[in-house]
């Protein structure tokens, strides 16, 4: 006699036949996406007269390991690398990819973990200047919650400035130096990046995938901000890292 229950095996073949329609589906598009973003990222190099490379050529991950962005997670790597002289920086612009480790809670309430892809976009300019380590980023909730209990970041002359920005330096003198009133306006009219300064390189975020325009966006903002450092500053560096 016919079963009024649909069955099982059925279900389960046909759940499996979806599953495998929508993997497929997905790993074309990914597929696309990625092909897709290696001709846009050649495109911007041959526009820029710079290399390019599918594969990471300079070991970003380990050589630049000192920028906190960059030391996030595990697995990490860069990929499709556009790198050359621009005036008188060594620029390197890239995708940057990481994993971190994320719990899960099942319906049956056993918890267990998961790999978390993340990805963003980054630029770092080699300067042939030795800086002190700094900081300079969006301020947000988080500081502002740190400063009520005491953490405090650098305060400058503006407060629209201190409202924008967290500026973190162990060198308050050389915070000053390098955030002098015109690096202020410089910084308020682009107010989104995120700039983090160690030994001679510069790294420029913002936490996400760029496009095209905000490849080179951020590449001017780094040559922009090179530009306004002050010249008895740059002489000072250069005599450090010379020494």
């Amino acid at each position: 006699m016919p079963s009024d229950y649909p069955d099982p095996f059925a279900i389960f073949a046909a759940a499996c036949v979806v599953a495998a329609v929508v993997f497929a589906v997905v790993t074309v598009f990914a597929s696309l996406a990625e092909t897709k973003r290696r001709e846009t990222m050649a495109a911007l190099a041959a526009f820029l007269r710079l290399e390019w490379s599918v594969e990471d050529p300079f070991q970003i991950e380990e050589r630049y390991k000192y920028f906190g962005a960059l030391a996030q997670g595990h697995r990490r790597s860069a990929r499709n690398v556009i790198h050359g002289r621009l005036g008188d920086v060594e620029v390197k612009a890239f995708d940057y990819t990481y994993y971190t480790t994320e719990g899960t809670v099942s319906s049956t309430s056993v918890s267990g973990t998961r790999q978390a892809r993340h990805t963003f976009s980054a630029i770092v300019c080699d300067t042939g200047y030795l800086f002190q380590p700094i900081v300079i980023r969006p301020e947000n909730f988080f500081d502002r919650i740190a400063e009520v209990i005491g953490f405090e970041d650098i305060d400058f002359e503006s407060d629209e400035f201190n409202r924008a920005f967290h500026v973190q330096c162990s060198d308050k003198k050389f915070a000053y130096d390098i955030v002098h009133p015109r690096m202020m306006e410089f910084l308020l009219a682009r107010i989104g990046w995120s700039l983090e300064i160690r030994q001679s390189a510069l790294l420029v975020c913002d936490g996400s995938d760029f496009s095209v325009e905000k490849f080179r966006a951020a590449i001017d903002f780094a040559q922009g901000f090179l530009e306004l450092l002050p010249e008895y500053l740059k002489q000072q560096m250069q005599s450090s890292g010379s020494a």
